[in-house]
């Protein structure tokens, strides 16, 4: 009986070993996946959905933009902002 046991904790470790890196990888895969849909919305810290609007705006309506939602980008962003001004 314990050599049944044995056999069938190496078949439970290799058959682990073996498909570990195929979890990861989706795993990964997924994680990379979100991440671009994220950016892509819009969603990051520092995400760009709609920057073609803030390009085509007005002097006046950047203001108004960056005094509305200035404290809601990046620290970089802001730091741009200001030195622009």
């Amino acid at each position: 009986m314990t050599i049944l046991k044995t056999i069938v904790a190496g078949i439970l470790a290799g058959l682990a070993i073996f498909l570990m890196p195929h979890i990861l990888i989706k795993i990964i895969v997924i994680m990379i996946l979100f991440k671009l849909a994220f950016k892509l919305l819009g969603f990051g810290c520092c995400g760009h959905g709609g920057h073609h609007r803030f390009k085509n705006m007005t002097e006046e309506e950047r203001t108004a933009f960056m005094e509305k939602y200035g404290s809601k980008c990046c620290v970089s962003d802001q730091k741009s902002t200001e030195t622009k001004a």
